[in-house]
C-alpha cells in the first residue's frame, strides 16, 4: 500500500463538490479510471481556511507510485484527459506536469504500536 496525500488549492468548494457530483454521476468511467491507474481508494476533503479553499487528496495506490503517476501524466484518454481539465480548471494546478499535485512532504507521523493487537 502507498498513500498519497495531496492538498489542492481550490477557487471554491463549490467548484470542487460539482466536480465531485460529476465522477459520481459517471460511476463506471470513474472506475474504470482509477482502477486503470490502480488506485485502490481514494478520499477528496474540503478545507476552508483563512486562505482559501482547499482539496485534500488521499489515494492510496496499488504498486509503484512513481510509475501510476508517469503513467497519469502520459494519459490522453478522453476520461483522464478530462479529468486532469477539470483538475487544472478547479486548483490550477496541471497534472500534465505535476502529476501528483503540488508536492508533498511527509514531516511527522506517528504509530501506537502498543495498541496494536500481536
Amino acid at each position: 500500500m502507498a498513500l498519497v496525500v495531496r492538498a489542492f488549492p481550490a477557487h471554491s468548494r463549490k467548484a470542487a463538490e460539482e466536480f465531485a457530483r460529476e465522477l459520481k454521476e459517471r460511476p463506471e468511467e470513474t472506475r474504470r479510471f482509477y482502477t486503470g491507474f490502480n488506485v485502490r481508494s481514494e478520499s477528496w476533503f474540503v478545507q476552508e481556511t483563512e486562505h482559501g479553499t482547499l482539496v485534500i487528496g488521499v489515494t492510496d495506490i496499488a504498486g509503484s507510485v512513481e510509475k501510476t503517476a508517469q503513467a497519469y501524466q502520459e494519459s490522453d484518454e478522453t476520461f483522464a484527459s478530462w479529468f486532469k481539465q477539470r483538475v487544472c480548471d478547479i486548483s490550477g494546478v496541471d497534472p500534465n506536469v505535476t502529476p501528483l499535485g503540488p508536492p508533498t512532504e511527509m514531516i511527522f507521523e506517528f504509530h501506537d504500536h502498543a495498541s496494536r493487537p500481536a
